[in-house]
C-alpha cells in the first residue's frame, strides 16, 4: 500500500536524518546501531583459531587481542584511565610482570600453534630469567579473559554499548570477584560513557559488582510457568543491606534462591 510505513527501517531511525551528529538522539541511535554481543572462546583469544566474526578492536569471539594489547599499552602513556587500568591489571595477574604482544615467529611456537602472525606474550616473575616468556598459547586462559575485558573497557574504538555473553568464562571464583569489581570502576570512569550488558552463571562476579551504586544494575533472568522470559532487577535495598551485615553475600543470596534467576532443580 502506497504510504505504508517501513517496519524495516522505524520512524525513529527515519527521523535521526533531520538531527545533527552531536543530537542527543543521533549519539544513541548510533550506539544501537554499533550494539554487538561478544562471545570471546579460549583458541581465538590464544591465536590458535581464525576469528570469523572480525571487527575493531576486538572480533566478537575475541580476535585481534595481540594488536589491541598493543594499542592498549600505547594508549597507556597518554591517557590516565588506560595507565591505571594496565597497573590494575598486575594486581589482578600476580605472576605477571610485562606482558605486550610479538610476532608469533620471534616465540618459540610450532608453526601449527598459532593462525595470527601476531601473539599475546607474557613474563612470569616465578620463572627463571631469561626463559620466563610465555606466549598467549602457554598462560592460563583466565589471563586472556582479564586483557580481553581491559581493552573492552578502553580503547577508543570499543562500542559504547555492547554486550558479553559468559563473562566469567575461564575466571576462577577468586579472579572472577576481582575482575568486574575493577570492571566496574573501568566502565564508570570511562569517557565517552559506555554501556556493558554482561552475562553470567558464576555466583563470585555478583560479590564483585558494588550495585550499591545506582548506575551498576543487576538483573536476574527466569522462566515463569507458562514458559515466558521473566527480568527483575535487583535492588540494593535496607533489607539487603541487613543482610550483607549478617555475612549474607550476593552470591550466597543467589544460589539459596533468594534474589531470583535460579532454576528449581
Amino acid at each position: 500500500m502506497a504510504g505504508a510505513p517501513n517496519k524495516d527501517f522505524g520512524l525513529a531511525a527515519l527521523r535521526v536524518v533531520e538531527l545533527g551528529e552531536k543530537h542527543p538522539a543521533s549519539i544513541r541511535m548510533t550506539a544501537l546501531r554499533e550494539y554487538v554481543i561478544y562471545s570471546p572462546t579460549t583458541s581465538v583469544l590464544r591465536g590458535i583459531a581464525p576469528e570469523t566474526q572480525p571487527r575493531q578492536p576486538l572480533g566478537l569471539s575475541g580476535g585481534r587481542l595481540p594488536e589491541a594489547v598493543h594499542e592498549l599499552l600505547k594508549l597507556s602513556k597518554l591517557d590516565p584511565l588506560a595507565k591505571d587500568v594496565c597497573q590494575d591489571i598486575f594486581g589482578l595477574v600476580h605472576w605477571m610482570i610485562q606482558f605486550g604482544s610479538s610476532p608469533a615467529s620471534q616465540l618459540l611456537l610450532s608453526p601449527a600453534a598459532s593462525s595470527t602472525s601476531h601473539v599475546v606474550e607474557f613474563k612470569d616473575r616465578f620463572m627463571k630469567k631469561g626463559r620466563n616468556m610465555l606466549s598467549g598459547y602457554d598462560a592460563s586462559e583466565g589471563v586472556l579473559y582479564v586483557l580481553f575485558l581491559a581493552v573492552l573497557a578502553v580503547h577508543p574504538r570499543a562500542p559504547q554499548f555492547c554486550a558479553v555473553d559468559n563473562a566469567d568464562h575461564g575466571l576462577n571464583p577468586g579472579l572472577a570477584k576481582a575482575v568486574f569489581a575493577k570492571f566496574s570502576e573501568w566502565i564508570l570512569r570511562s569517557n565517552p560513557a559506555r554501556q556493558i550488558l554482561l552475562t553470567t552463571h558464576n555466583p563470585a562476579v555478583l560479590d564483585g559488582l558494588p550495585i550499591q551504586d545506582d548506575r551498576i544494575r543487576l538483573f536476574t533472568v527466569d522462566r515463569d510457568n507458562v514458559g515466558r522470559t521473566v527480568v527483575k532487577r535487583v535492588e540494593y535495598t535496607d533489607k539487603m543491606k541487613k543482610w550483607g551485615e549478617k555475612g549474607w553475600t550476593l552470591s550466597r543470596l543467589w544460589t539459596n534462591k533468594m534474589i531470583g534467576g535460579m532454576p528449581d532443580v
